[in-house]
């Protein structure tokens, strides 16, 4: 089995998991809300002072960062109780929080890394130059594969 094949029978497997616990389904949910809450923290505490002109790099970073250290987070643990699922065992959502929790060191310089590297690749996208976004679609195919399976690792 080559890594597509595997991609693939793992993404199969967690739909199945998906539509078998629905209170998997929690897990967006809160990501969700902890987005929101986050989006408001980070606007208020690093947020541009001067009104709605242009808006720092600093603060868009700051964001995006944020951002993925909550979708990372909960990925974890969905991931987690998925994998649980998988095996036969019950799923629960407290039980894939504290499993990212006890991951958070790990999680965060994941999402310190992977924050910044999608803040270029978005620059790169909106280049009108071929070459530059042929360089973006090239590279962040290639992230997207390496990162794709960190959170079940």
């Amino acid at each position: 089995m080559n890594v597509f094949d595997a991609i693939l029978a793992l993404s199969r497997a967690s739909w199945q998991v998906l539509r078998r616990h629905r209170r998997l389904a929690w897990f967006p949910l809160m990501e969700l809300g902890a987005v929101i809450v986050v989006a408001v923290l980070v606007a208020l505490l690093f947020g541009p002072s001067d009104g709605p002109s242009e808006v720092p790099w600093g603060f868009l970073l700051a964001m995006l960062v944020a951002f993925q250290l909550v979708q990372v987070f909960f990925s974890v643990a969905l991931t987690s109780e998925a994998l649980k699922a998988l095996r036969g065992e019950a799923p629960a959502v407290g039980a894939g929080l504290e499993v990212a929790a006890a991951r958070l060191p790990a999680i965060v310089p994941f999402a310190a890394i992977t924050g910044p590297v999608g803040l270029v690749l978005g620059a790169m996208g909106r280049s009108r130059r071929g070459a530059v976004r042929f360089a973006r679609a090239l590279f962040g195919t290639a992230w997207s594969l390496v990162t794709f399976l960190a959170i079940p690792v």
